[in-house]
C-alpha cells in the first residue's frame, strides 16, 4: 500500500503522546506534545545525517506531528467527556 509508512508514523506518535499524557497525569499536555514532536524531528534529522541507507523525510515529520496533534485532541476530548482532570484509569474514591 503506498504511503503506509506515513500511517505507521501517525499511529506511533499518536500512541506515544497518549501514553506520555497518561504517565504525566495529563497536567502538561502541551509539553508532552512538544517533547514528542521534537523527538520526531530529531530522529528524522539523525536518519538524514547518519547516511546508513535511511533518509530523513519532511513527510514523515509531518505525519509524526499530525499524530501528536490528533492524540492531544483525543486526550483532551476524553478528559472533557469525563468531567474532570484525573489521570485516565485512576479515580478518587468519594
Amino acid at each position: 500500500m503506498p504511503h503506509f509508512d506515513k500511517v505507521m508514523h501517525f499511529g506511533s506518535y499518536f500512541i506515544l503522546v497518549g501514553l506520555w499524557a497518561i504517565a504525566f497525569r495529563l497536567k502538561s499536555l502541551p509539553a508532552v506534545v512538544t517533547a514528542v514532536a521534537v523527538l520526531g524531528i530529531g530522529l528524522e534529522i539523525a536518519q538524514h545525517m547518519m547516511n546508513l541507507g535511511r533518509t530523513g523525510s519532511i513527510w514523515d515529520t509531518l505525519a509524526n506531528f499530525a499524530g501528536c496533534l490528533a492524540a492531544a485532541f483525543a486526550v483532551r476530548a476524553l478528559i472533557d467527556s469525563r468531567g474532570d482532570d484525573m489521570p485516565i484509569g485512576k479515580r478518587q474514591n468519594a
